[in-house]
């Protein structure tokens, strides 16, 4: 791994006012399929027992040089963590997937806050950073107190699937394939697992092979739920800073950061996946979905008066998806 320091004095407390997590204040958001507009999937793996077949599902990506969404539980982590800095380094997106995948819609709100909290600080103890905004219940369960306690945490997503693909039953790859093609579509979320006795190594090159075939980009979870706040998706080169990168973009350090939940903002390596988010263009912002005027506020240094005051607001808590706001 190549790292690169830089000069950069900030203050952990930036971190707080992170877009993402500013809108996660209310409860988090169900979601089994992300933007429709085009023809955009992404695959997912749950790794939330054994190593499995970890190895064999990275190798199949990187030949095809593709990047997925893997939620990892924090058993995972801690008894795979060389595993997991690669799943990193290699430029996936991460996810949080629990602790020990107990049924989150049994266990109490304070078992809860403990199973994502402990996979959060094992993230940030081996892979130098949490895993918000995206949250996987174990076996898709979940009920109201689950998704208060996930928004509260700072993950404003809860992701289910689009296509359930039961590769962890150990059926045979051509079903697996089958169940893919039968299901997905455009916006779809595939859901897939790393362990042991799975079939998806061999069923996955055929996936790759004919969404493809058929036109489709196989992304991340945030480029089909997120895709009006991304301009783009950068990684890193080796020896690239930050100050380069921000600097490509029209962005602030500060920004970056913010949307990329960054633990040590003084180190990033090469290979490293960024989401560069959009800026404000000639000082208007178009309001999308999630957003809320304290959010706002928070993103571009601006207080909820100020905004009320600029664009002729009266109620602070309503304002509209598509609407235009002047940001002074």
């Amino acid at each position: 791994m190549i790292t690169r320091t830089l000069t950069v004095m900030m203050t952990v407390a930036m971190l707080l006012f992170s877009p993402l997590l500013a809108e996660a204040a209310t409860a988090s958001r169900i979601v089994q399929s992300g933007d429709t507009t085009g023809k955009k999937i992404a695959l997912t793996f749950d790794a939330g027992s054994d190593v499995g077949a970890t190895e064999q599902i990275l190798d199949i990506l990187k030949a095809k040089k593709l990047k997925a969404t893997f939620f990892l539980t924090g058993k995972w982590i801690r008894n795979n963590p060389t595993m997991a800095k690669r799943v990193l380094a290699e430029g996936h997106e991460l996810g949080n997937h629990s602790y020990s995948h107990p049924d989150f819609a049994t266990i109490s709100v304070q078992q809860m806050k403990e199973e994502v909290n402990s996979t959060d600080q094992l993230a940030k103890q081996y892979l130098g950073r949490g895993l918000q905004p995206f949250f996987r219940p174990p076996f898709g369960s979940y009920d109201s107190a689950t998704l208060n306690v996930l928004g509260e945490l700072g993950y404003p997503w809860t992701v289910m699937w689009t296509v359930d693909t039961l590769d962890w039953k150990g059926i045979p790859a051509s079903q697996i394939v089958e169940r893919v093609m039968n299901g997905g579509g455009p916006g779809g979320i595939i859901l897939m697992h790393v362990g042991s006795g799975t079939e998806t190594p061999n069923a996955l090159p055929t996936i790759i092979n004919r969404l493809q075939g058929y036109g489709y980009q196989l992304v991340t979870l945030s480029e089909i739920l997120l895709p009006e706040k991304i301009q783009a998706v950068h990684y890193v080169a080796p020896g690239e800073t930050l100050w380069r990168i921000k600097g490509m973009y029209g962005v602030s350090l500060q920004q970056i950061a913010e949307n990329n939940y960054l633990n040590d903002v003084n180190t990033i390596f090469a290979g490293q996946r960024l989401l560069i988010p959009r800026t404000v263009q000639n000082n208007i912002y178009t309001v999308i979905k999630g957003d809320s005027l304290w959010g706002i506020s928070q993103r571009y240094g601006t207080t909820v008066y100020a905004l009320q005051k600029a664009n002729n607001i009266t109620n602070p808590n309503y304002i509209t998806v598509g609407q235009k706001l002047i940001i002074g």
